[in-house]
């Protein structure tokens, strides 16, 4: 649960936590978009690993970062 409960958190908060600290909705949209965008890039990679190198190796390198 702690690999992915704080990409589950900032994804889901994008609108709600941005827009009391920046007014500008373009902007967050565009953030949002950019996220999402790392996001599904990011599976692929850690998926490619997972393909690559043991789980347990991999998950303290994710803890750790």
């Amino acid at each position: 649960m702690l690999l992915a409960s704080l990409g589950v958190l900032i994804a889901g908060n994008v609108k709600s936590y941005g827009s009391i600290k920046i007014n500008d909705d373009n902007f967050l949209t565009i953030v949002g978009s950019l996220g999402s965008v790392a996001n599904s890039l990011s599976r692929l990679f850690w998926g490619f690993m997972l393909d690559n190198i043991k789980f347990r190796w991999l998950a303290n390198v994710n803890l750790s970062l």
